[in-house]
């Protein structure tokens, strides 16, 4: 009997010792980065339900550096996500997104099909110079392994702007990374 009592606690005992760590090593091997970039929307002299495509210029990722400092590489990513994504107005000064009724975000890279990251749809008026979008939680370490990426932004207006605005897109990456094969 004492013996069983024995064995049980034993087992009990790595039982939890061995999920605290999985559940620390999970800890160790997800982590965040962020990015930034500038957007430039021409001015829209019309009012459309029609979407504008707007791309970026190539955007240089630091993916790369990001997982050299946590030790890892490329190869090592399971998932890498956009959690959050926020466009902001620098210029000009009284601009805001009240012209904006939809924007939907794609990020496109060389061979690849253009994915869905972010977006919004009914933006309401009096919302400033920021705007925080919807993430859609896709997929995206394969565009980054080129280590250059573009954003497209499609735009649906519900006012008419006379000057290009300026954004700067706030992202913040989710990496998980898988340092063990399965």
């Amino acid at each position: 009997m004492k013996k069983n009592i024995g064995y049980s606690a034993f087992l009990i005992f790595a039982l939890v010792i061995h999920f605290s760590c999985k559940k620390a090593l999970d800890k160790l091997l997800t982590f965040n980065y962020a990015e930034s970039t500038k957007i430039t929307i021409p001015p829209v002299p019309i009012v459309s339900n029609v979407p504008v495509v707007i791309p970026t210029p190539e955007i240089s990722s630091n993916a790369d550096t990001e997982l050299k400092k946590n030790g890892l590489s490329l190869d090592n990513v399971k998932t890498l996500k956009i959690s959050t994504f926020n466009l902001n107005i620098e210029s000009p000064e009284e601009a805001n997104f009240n012209f904006l009724n939809a924007v939907k975000i794609y990020i496109s890279s060389a061979g690849l099909s253009d994915e869905l990251i972010a977006s919004k749809e009914n933006i309401p008026s009096g919302l400033g110079k920021f705007l925080t979008l919807e993430t859609t939680g896709a997929n995206i370490v394969n565009h980054l392994k080129n280590n250059k990426y573009s954003i497209k932004i499609e735009t649906k207006t519900d006012e008419i702007t006379t000057k290009e605005i300026v954004l700067r897109a706030d992202m913040t990456f989710s990496v998980t990374a898988q340092v063990f094969n399965n």
